[in-house]
C-alpha cells in the first residue's frame, strides 16, 4: 500500500511562494515503490495546466549520484496541474538526506524552451535494519522457511529410500 504525501508547490520560488513543503519528508531506506508524491503544480498561485507538458523528479541522492526519473511521473489531471510520482527503489537505496529534489517541467513542443521547476523537496532517507542473520536473531520467517524446507528435505528422503525399496523388490521379482 502507497503513502501518499500531499504537497502544493510554485515555481515561482520567492518569499510570497505558494507552498505547503514545511518540513523534511522522511522516508525509510528500501521501501520500495512504498510513497508517492501527489503534487498540485503552481505559478503565481495559478494552477499550471500540464497538457502538452512533460514533468520529470530530479535530486541527487545521499551517495552523490543523480536521480532523473520521469518514468514514474503520471499526470492523472493535467488540467488541475496535478502530478503524481511513486517514488522508485532506486530513490531510498542510499540512507541519508536529499537536500536537492525538485520536478522540472518542461513543454514537449521541440520548438519551445520554456521550463520551470518546483522549490526543491527536502527528503530524507532513514537507515533500515541490514538484514545480515546472526544465531540468536529473531525472524519468524525465515525460520518458517527453514523448517520448510527441512520438512521438504526429510520427505524427499522417504520417497527416495521407498523408490529404492521398491525398486529392489522389481529387481528381485524379475530375477525369480
Amino acid at each position: 500500500m502507497l503513502k501518499t504525501i500531499t504537497l502544493t508547490l510554485d515555481v515561482e520560488k520567492g518569499d510570497d511562494r505558494f507552498a505547503t513543503l514545511d518540513e523534511r519528508i522522511e522516508l525509510r531506506q528500501g521501501d520500495a515503490l512504498a510513497y508517492a508524491l501527489e503534487v498540485s503544480l503552481r505559478e503565481k498561485s495559478e494552477v499550471i495546466d500540464l497538457t502538452g507538458k512533460a514533468v520529470r523528479f530530479y535530486c541527487q541522492l545521499p551517495d552523490g549520484a543523480v536521480a532523473i526519473d520521469g518514468g514514474h511521473v503520471s499526470v492523472p489531471s493535467p488540467q488541475d496541474g496535478v502530478i503524481r510520482y511513486e517514488i522508485p527503489p532506486e530513490i531510498t537505496q542510499t540512507a541519508g538526506n536529499i537536500d536537492m529534489a525538485y520536478f522540472r517541467i518542461t513543454d514537449e513542443d521541440p520548438g519551445s524552451h520554456w521550463s520551470a521547476s518546483t522549490p526543491n523537496i527536502p527528503l530524507s532517507i532513514r537507515r533500515g535494519i541490514a538484514i545480515k542473520l546472526r544465531d540468536g536473531d529473531y525472524f519468524p520467517e525465515f525460520d518458517a522457511a527453514l523448517a520448510d524446507l527441512e520438512a521438504s528435505r526429510v520427505a524427499y528422503e522417504q520417497a527416495e529410500d521407498a523408490r529404492q525399496t521398491a525398486e529392489a523388490a522389481r529387481a528381485t521379482a524379475e530375477e525369480a
